[in-house]
């Protein structure tokens, strides 16, 4: 029995080792991304972030951890564009199992930099379901105002050459 109680308890203590490895890898890819990724639990409480998030947002989520989003400055419009999109979702009853929206965000300058800029954000919401039941929900963002950006000069490139063939052939439109 001394021994079988040794064996179970080498046994909890490699699965407790595993699962701190595995936590430790997650955190470790989260952290290295760019996008950003929130973890809301059932009443929309952060319950997870990775620097990414903070990076996009250019908020301190450090100390908002298990409290509403909207708690934190500069956050609050990002977290009522989060909500609305889930209770939108819910309420078409989309047969993905997701929903992607693109909206912009003022946020605060980096640096010395005290002015607001407008960012473009493409959001990706789904609900995360454990066992059946509704466990919370996550948000993957990412910026993408500097994608934007460089589709607008591709197109006003693109209307400066035509404008400029017009120019040097002017027969051609008559």
């Amino acid at each position: 029995m001394t021994r079988q109680l040794d064996e179970a308890r080498r046994q909890v203590e490699k699965n407790r080792s595993q699962l701190e490895r595995s936590n430790v890898y997650l955190e470790t890819i989260l952290s290295n991304l760019s996008s950003g990724v929130l973890v809301f639990d059932e009443q929309f409480r952060v319950s997870m972030f990775n620097q990414g998030a903070q990076s996009i947002l250019r908020a301190d989520l450090r100390s908002v951890k298990g409290r509403p989003l909207e708690t934190v400055e500069g956050a609050f419009t990002f977290s009522q564009h989060v909500r609305q999109a889930f209770t939108s979702h819910a309420a078409v009853g989309s047969e993905r199992p997701f929903w992607q929206q693109q909206f912009e965000l003022e946020v605060s300058g980096q640096d010395q930099d005290s002015r607001k800029h407008v960012v473009t954000l493409l959001a990706r919401g789904t609900t995360l379901n454990v066992a059946g039941r509704g466990n919370g929900y996550l948000v993957v963002f990412d910026d993408i105002s500097e994608v934007i950006s460089a589709n607008r000069t591709v197109a006003w490139g693109e209307v400066a050459r035509r404008l400029a063939h017009e120019i040097k052939n002017p027969l051609t439109p008559i």
